[in-house]
């Protein structure tokens, strides 16, 4: 599958899943932006994934905390361009029942 163009936004990147997502993509042809609370994690896993800047950006956030979420895509944007993908790797399971009847800050 050809991604060339694709701008990937994945949360919970530094390990795990979200390396692997990652890894992969990149092998696609997308630019990929890592999310993650663990900076050292999420910044060796950066400069292993892409020593070409303009291809993944790690940025250091608490996918849990509602203000975070406008700076991060403001960032991957300004980077690497409009995202066209996310990757909701990381959280806390605290939302239960239909999209539309649950508290969007429990998301």
């Amino acid at each position: 599958m050809d991604l060339t163009g694709q701008v990937v936004l994945i949360t919970g990147g530094s390990r795990g899943l979200g390396r692997a997502f990652a890894q992969a993509l990149l092998a696609a042809g997308a630019r990929v932006a890592i999310i993650d609370i663990l900076a050292a994690e999420l910044h060796e896993t950066a400069a292993q994934l892409s020593s070409a800047a303009n291809q993944v950006v790690a940025i250091r956030a608490d996918v849990t905390d509602p203000q975070a979420a406008p700076q991060v895509v403001t960032t991957v944007e300004e980077r690497l361009g409009p995202l066209t993908l996310l990757i909701n790797n990381a959280g806390q399971f605290r939302a239960f029942g239909p999209i539309g009847v649950v508290d969007p800050i429990a998301w």
